[in-house]
C-alpha cells in the first residue's frame, strides 16, 4: 500500500469514526428527550399520591417522636413542658430537611467546582464563538433554514448556558462535519481521542436506557402496570394512615385527646 493509499485509508477510517460518533450523540440526546418526557408524565400520573404518601410518612415520624419524647419524660416523674416539646420537634423535623439541604449543597457545589472552574468558563466561550462562525444564522443566512443547523446551534447555546464545555465541543464537531458533508469546509476536524469519545457517549447512552427516568416509559406504556403502581401507593398510603392512627391512639392513652389534638391541628399548619 503506497502512501497515498495510506492517506486515504486513513480518512476513510476517520469519516467511519465521526460518522459513528455522529449517530451516538444524536441517538443519546433522543434518548435523553424521551427520558424527560416519560419523567414529567410519570409525576402527573403519581405525583399526588407519591406526595400525599411523602406526608403521610413525616407525620408518623413526628407521631413517634411526639411519643418518645413524652414517654421520657414520663420515665423521669415530670410533666411534659409543651414549649419545650415544640422546640424539640421542631428540631428534631428540622434535622431531615437541613440533612436533604446539605446533600443537595454539596452536591451542587461539587457540579460547580466540577463543571464552571474559571478556565472552564473561558473554554466554552472560546468554543461558543467558534460555533458562530460556523453556523451563527446571522453569520450564515444559508443555513438558517436548515432544522438540522438550527437545532444545533440551540444546544450550542443550552451548553453555553451551563458552561458544559463537553457539550459544546461535541455541537462544534457535528456542526463542522456536516458543513464539511456540504461541501463548506475543508477536512473533518483531527479528534485524537475519538474511540474514547465514542466509549464515553455509548457508556451515557446505556446509564439512560437502564435508569429511572427513561424506564418510567415502560411502566407508564402498560395500564396494568399503571394500575398496580397506583394500587401499591394506594396500600401504602393506607398503611401508614392506619399506622398514624394508631400512633395518634398511643399518644391519646398516654396524653389525652385534647393534647393530642393540638398536636395533629399544629402538623396540619406546617
Amino acid at each position: 500500500m503506497n502512501d497515498i493509499q495510506k492517506d486515504q485509508s486513513a480518512e476513510q477510517e476517520k469519516e467511519r469514526l465521526y460518522s459513528q460518533y455522529e449517530k451516538l450523540i444524536i441517538r443519546r440526546d433522543q434518548l435523553k428527550k424521551e427520558a424527560g418526557i416519560s419523567e414529567a408524565l410519570y409525576y402527573h400520573e403519581f405525583g399526588p399520591l407519591m406526595t400525599d404518601l411523602f406526608h403521610k410518612k413525616l407525620e408518623c415520624i413526628q407521631w413517634k417522636k411526639i411519643i418518645s419524647y413524652c414517654q421520657a419524660v414520663a420515665n423521669t416523674g415530670k410533666r411534659v413542658n409543651e414549649g419545650e416539646l415544640e422546640t424539640y420537634i421542631s428540631n428534631s423535623m428540622m434535622e431531615y430537611r437541613d440533612q436533604l439541604r446539605e446533600l443537595i449543597r454539596r452536591r451542587d457545589q461539587t457540579k460547580k467546582l466540577e463543571e464552571s472552574p474559571l478556565f472552564a468558563v473561558e473554554k466554552a466561550k472560546r468554543i461558543y464563538r467558534d460555533i458562530a462562525k460556523l453556523i451563527h444564522p446571522d453569520m450564515h443566512p444559508d443555513l438558517a433554514g436548515n432544522p438540522y443547523f438550527t437545532e444545533l446551534w440551540t444546544k450550542a447555546a443550552e451548553a453555553y448556558h451551563r458552561n458544559d464545555v463537553h457539550g459544546l465541543e461535541e455541537v462544534k464537531l457535528l456542526s463542522h462535519t456536516a458543513l464539511v458533508r456540504l461541501g463548506k469546509n475543508g477536512a473533518m476536524p483531527r479528534l485524537p481521542d475519538i474511540e474514547e469519545r465514542i466509549k464515553s457517549v455509548r457508556d451515557q447512552i446505556n446509564r439512560i436506557r437502564s435508569t429511572d427516568p427513561y424506564l418510567f416509559k415502560f411502566l407508564l406504556d402498560d395500564p396494568e402496570a399503571v394500575k398496580d403502581r397506583k394500587k401499591d401507593l394506594n396500600s401504602e398510603l393506607g398503611e401508614y394512615t392506619d399506622y398514624g392512627l394508631t400512633l395518634e391512639s398511643v399518644l391519646t392513652k398516654m396524653m389525652g385527646k385534647e393534647f393530642t389534638d393540638a398536636w395533629k391541628r399544629k402538623m396540619q399548619m406546617e
